[in-house]
């Protein structure tokens, strides 16, 4: 559960910055992008 939880949390996060970073990426790509970049983070953290 605490895990779901931090994922949901970081989500909107990354999604914010990469979303001013790249806005001319499509959702669906940002969307992948952050979700692997939590996965590493998760794994490497």
């Amino acid at each position: 559960m605490p895990v779901s939880k931090t994922e949901n949390n970081r989500k909107p996060r990354g999604l914010e910055i990469t979303d001013s970073r790249f806005p001319s990426l499509q959702p669906s790509r940002v969307e992948k992008t952050v979700s692997a970049l939590v996965e590493a983070t998760y794994i490497l953290g």
